[in-house]
């Protein structure tokens, strides 16, 4: 994507977004597309007939998605980001089916999706109720990926507060994480907001659901293409804990 396009875009839509998210958007489409595109490809996200991108924020993902795979449905809760991404994507020359919806309450027919890749988002919601909406959408054999934080990504924003600023505190986001957590654990609440996710008991559930073949890793980790080099974004340790982890799976 050309600066130019980008910032036309941004300033168009500005307005629309949350303060912090116009330096989020211009640092995602900054990097090569080919990066995104290189991550797809290595688990699998190319060649399929209907995909759909739970949560597509801007887009990023979205774009390659759209230039990969024979039809693209995206979602988000964000209706300045969704129109952000339409006019991206007319100017770009691809399509996909935009719509405004959550990731535990999916507007879609059961088993209507070959793939369905969510990043960075379903940690922010009812994640297991997130879980059961993907297989309820997933075809047979359809392929899942998503990710989402371990205890250690949240000491390192107490810790090292990246990215802070006047309109965004690490320490809060970390804080507010731990007591989201818990609420949720108990059942009293918790249910908005970012979550922390271990491991064993996110296997549990897909297991419980009915997905196969569960891969775990870090962020950046997994491959159905070992032949495919990718970039992390993320270190997949803090403090020597586990931070940002990924999961690919299939639904029986």
């Amino acid at each position: 994507m050309s600066t130019d396009l980008l910032n036309s875009l941004i300033a168009k839509y500005q307005s629309l977004f949350d303060p912090a998210a116009a330096g989020f958007c211009e640092r995602v489409f900054t990097m090569d597309g080919t990066v995104y595109a290189d991550r797809l490809r290595a688990i699998g996200f190319d060649g399929l007939d209907q995909v759909l991108d739970a949560g597509c924020g801007f887009g990023q993902w979205t774009l390659q998605l759209a230039r990969m795979n024979k039809a693209v449905s995206a979602i988000d809760v964000d209706s300045g980001r969704l129109l952000f991404l339409h006019e991206l994507l007319q100017a770009e020359g691809h399509h996909a089916n935009l719509s405004w919806s959550t990731i535990s309450d999916l507007a879609f027919d059961d088993e209507s999706f070959d793939g369905i890749f969510s990043y960075s988002v379903i940690f922010i919601g009812d994640w297991k109720k997130c879980l059961a909406e993907f297989h309820r959408v997933l075809k047979p054999g359809g392929r899942l990926y998503f990710n989402f934080n371990e205890i250690g990504w949240f000491i390192h924003l107490w810790n090292n507060q990246p990215n802070a600023g006047s309109n965004y505190d690490p320490r809060e986001v970390a804080a507010s994480a731990m007591l989201n957590t818990i609420e949720y654990e108990r059942g009293t609440g918790g249910l908005s907001g970012q979550k922390v996710i271990e491991e064993d008991e996110c296997r549990q559930e897909l297991e419980q659901l009915g997905f196969v073949d569960i891969q775990f890793g870090a962020e950046g980790e997994l491959r159905a293409d070992p032949s495919v080099d990718c970039v992390s974004f993320y270190p997949s340790h803090h403090d020597g804990l586990r931070g940002v982890r990924e999961v690919l799976c299939l639904k029986s």
